[in-house]
């Protein structure tokens, strides 16, 4: 199939002479996000890197439910998403395309946010929802610099032009095609001495996309999952989103593995329940470990809890004899779960490779009951 492409030409004026310069992207790499059964968009996505995820605002899909990309080339088909990785305090979410889905186009590549400064040039992608389609603009660059967001210091920049409604998401490029940040938000400023009100983008930092790229989230990152009842339990330390998916791995041998979504974050409801278990102990616990609660894929009614929580993982589990092992750097070289016992509790832990490897990961888990210690050197504190 012949790639369809576009081709815009941007007119510079310089001191001494006119610029002109080419920015190159796919029809198939620029669309649309919207939730699954939806007809109006919610946002903007574009394909990244040679992993060939859809990014897109993490505040356009922080809503439960299932999500669609949609490239603006004519004919292109509504493609399922799922999550594969977020990072709420860039509000950036990275989704993977269903397996089955062909995009022939050439995705966009990563810049460099920190080679640009106030007054220059770049150029924006999104959704224009009063036209209902996908616009292109040039912008001047009106301020650089960092914000907080959701706990979290992230760059930015800003400029004058176009926005909200449904350009969340988009890219912003540089002058060689390259997405330096993410559409943010926007909001009005009224002009000085009753000048004219214009609407100030803000967009934040991509730099965070660069692990995405390698197919990951920046770090997975690890936890302890529990069941009270019926309520579903990660208590862990790091970034989660709700509609975040993560996979729980059961280490004791035989070794299983399940899926699951977060559902609420700092769950007051785990909180209550932690506190009548006390599972987690202050002298044993970092004194960052939050609690969420999640929605496990299957009945896990029988489940063998304690499960380790790895959430960001970029594969998913394999089962191999009566391990359960994951590739989290996609080296080839997969880690691998424990859980042992000493006096009264249990250590978990998440190691790289098989036998010999670095720990990569440890929690203790008090059980309040005598048990006969089978830890080895390594596996505990």
């Amino acid at each position: 199939m012949q790639r369809a492409a576009a081709l815009f030409l941007l007119a510079l004026a310089t001191v001494s002479s006119a610029e002109e310069v080419q920015i190159r992207f796919s029809l198939e790499s620029i669309g649309v996000i919207r939730k699954a059964g939806q007809k109006a968009p919610i946002g903007t996505g574009f394909v990244l890197g040679e992993s060939r995820a859809v990014v897109t605002a993490d505040h356009v899909v922080a809503a439960r439910g299932r999500y669609t990309y949609q490239a603006v080339r004519e004919g292109s088909p509504e493609i399922p998403l799922s999550v594969r990785s977020r990072f709420p305090g860039s509000d950036l979410a990275v989704l993977e395309l269903a397996p089955e889905s062909e995009l022939d186009g050439d995705p966009f590549q990563l810049g460099d946010l920190f080679r640009l400064a106030p007054g220059d040039t770049v150029v924006y992608l999104g959704w224009n929802a009063p036209k209902n389609k996908v616009a292109l603009r040039e912008a001047v660059i009106s301020a650089v610099g960092k914000a907080s967001y959701l706990g979290t210091t992230v760059d930015f920049l800003e400029f004058i032009g176009e926005g909200i409604p449904g350009w969340s998401g988009g890219p912003v490029l540089d002058l060689e095609g390259k997405v330096v940040a993410v559409m943010h938000e926007a909001w009005t400023k009224r002009g000085v001495k009753g000048g004219k009100t214009v609407l100030v983008n803000r967009a934040f930092s991509a730099g965070v996309l660069g692990e995405a790229e390698k197919g990951s989230r920046a770090t997975p990152s690890f936890g302890v999952v529990e069941r009270h009842g019926t309520l579903l339990c990660l208590a862990a330390e790091g970034d989660v989103a709700p509609g975040e998916s993560l996979h729980l791995v059961f280490p004791q041998e035989p070794q299983s593995w399940a899926t699951a979504r977060v559902v609420a974050r700092y769950s007051s409801e785990c909180e209550a329940a932690q506190a009548s278990s006390s599972h987690f102990t202050s002298s044993t616990s970092p004194a960052t470990l939050e609690l969420h609660r999640l929605r496990a894929a299957t009945d896990l009614a029988n489940a063998p809890f304690p499960a380790i929580g790895v959430v960001g993982a970029p594969t998913a589990p394999i089962n191999a004899g009566d391990r359960v092992t994951m590739d989290l750097g996609k080296d080839g070289m997969p880690e691998t779960f424990r859980a042992c016992t000493s006096k009264e509790g249990l250590h978990l832990s998440a190691w790289s490779g098989a036998t010999g490897g670095r720990r990569l990961w440890h929690q203790y888990y008090y059980l309040g009951y005598d048990v006969e210690p089978d830890c080895r050197e390594g596996e505990t504190g």
